[in-house]
């Protein structure tokens, strides 16, 4: 259920991504936006179909079947952003609700802890960006602790 929540942000996020190319999301403050090469413009296209092929099959309940297409999402984003970057962050969080929501909480603690390493690079320890990230690993850890009849 809580992978379908954040569906529709990812999917803005690509469209956005795709209007207004690398300088649209966030990143860090030393890093200049670069023109997107036509090869990473199709890549985010391709990118955009995977994402509504994903939220098809989620949309029918087949979150076994959503996994492949949503790390390819993620490995889309790294290629065409590297590897610390927001839209890869974006990503590895829809990754990571996906997982929860088929009760694979070791693959949804990696890309949590994933995000939190990415946010740390791109912010610094001490930044406020990082309590989201440690709070939905916090709540994943919850999760995971509680049994099946109380998720």
């Amino acid at each position: 259920m809580r992978a379908t929540l954040s569906i529709g942000r990812l999917t803005i996020c690509v469209l956005l991504a795709l209007a207004l190319g690398p300088g649209s999301a966030a990143q860090a403050p030393s890093d200049k936006p670069r023109p997107l090469t036509p090869q990473q413009q199709a890549r985010l296209k391709e990118c955009g179909r995977l994402v509504v092929d994903v939220e098809k099959l989620l949309a029918a309940g087949k979150q076994a079947e959503a996994v492949p297409a949503v790390k390819e999402v993620v490995a889309i984003m790294r290629e065409v952003y590297g590897d610390t970057h927001e839209e890869v962050v974006r990503a590895l969080k829809w990754l990571a609700e996906v997982h929860e929501a088929r009760d694979d909480f070791p693959a949804a603690r990696k890309a949590r802890q994933e995000v939190l390493a990415i946010r740390t690079r791109l912010y610094g320890a001490g930044d406020w960006r990082l309590m989201d990230a440690r709070l939905e690993l916090d709540d994943l850890e919850d999760l995971a602790r509680a049994d099946a009849d109380t998720r």
